[in-house]
């Protein structure tokens, strides 16, 4: 009826896979896979090894030519453990509740973007261990050019405007 709010309780919500891992993890689903995305940027980064549910966010110790240059360097690594998979949408439907135009580790660079006041942009997996494996391997399933950054007049950081430092 006119006026009146759709029933909720038939609704499903779809939230973005970053967030989705992380409540499976807290549920205590079994890992299905631990993957490593190296995170691009101009910047040095501080500090070791950040966990955060079930991500690790590792400083490479890389560092780029100059700060704020064009030149990039894998500054962090993102080691993701997987306790959900990535569904395949019904392709007859549109869906745009959370499309972003990226995947988990995509949303992970742009969120640590946004914390820190900085670029990053991730690359793609470079490392895979399954459970059972003795080991992880090195993969390298793209074709991949590491990203080239524009000079930035102004990055907007909501570190500074929240009075961070």
């Amino acid at each position: 009826m006119p006026g009146q709010s759709p029933n909720r309780s038939t609704e499903v919500t779809r939230k973005p896979l970053l967030f989705e891992n992380w409540r499976a993890a807290q549920d205590r689903s079994e890992v299905l896979l631990t993957t490593e995305y190296p995170s691009h940027s101009d910047c040095e980064i501080s500090g070791g090894t950040k966990r955060l549910g079930p991500y690790q966010f590792i400083n490479t110790l890389a560092q780029a030519a100059r700060p704020r240059s064009n030149t990039l360097a894998p500054v962090l690594v993102l080691r993701a453990t997987f306790h959900t998979t990535v569904d395949t949408p019904d392709m007859t439907k549109t869906d745009t509740s959370t499309y972003h135009a990226g995947g988990l580790a995509d949303e992970a660079a742009a969120l640590v973007a946004l914390a820190l006041g900085a670029r990053f942009e991730a690359g793609p997996s470079t490392r895979e261990h399954r459970p059972g494996d003795q080991e992880s391997r090195p993969i390298g399933y793209y074709r991949y050019q590491p990203p080239v950054l524009r000079e930035a007049r102004f990055v907007p950081s909501i570190a500074r405007d929240a009075g961070i430092p």
